[in-house]
């Protein structure tokens, strides 16, 4: 059955591409089907991964200079103060710092 992962906001600001927000609605609904939850959580583990490989190579194919990232503290800043974010969550902090790693800067 076909559907849809993960989805990221993107803005071309010149030269820069800027993320506002990535998200797995499949992921963060799970908690609504617990029967199916270690299958799903098997299967799209590294969905933010996948998510941020694609924004990258979104930016490569279109000669973008740079990608930012929200911080882990800038969303939680502009996110309802009254939801919980859960464990296991991968932050924006260490997403940057794969994508540093693996740039070499």
């Amino acid at each position: 059955m076909p559907g849809q992962v993960a989805t990221a906001n993107l803005v071309l600001d010149g030269p820069m591409l800027r993320t506002t927000v990535l998200i797995s609605d499949l992921v963060q609904r799970i908690s609504r089907r617990r029967d199916l939850k270690t299958r799903v959580e098997k299967r799209f583990k590294g969905w933010v991964h996948m998510l941020l490989n694609g924004i990258l190579d979104f930016a490569l194919s279109h000669n973008i200079e740079a990608v930012a990232v929200p911080s882990a503290s800038l969303m939680l800043k502009h996110t309802d103060q009254s939801r919980k974010v859960g464990p296991g969550v991968v932050t924006m902090d260490q997403l940057a710092a794969e994508v540093t790693l693996a740039s070499g800067a």
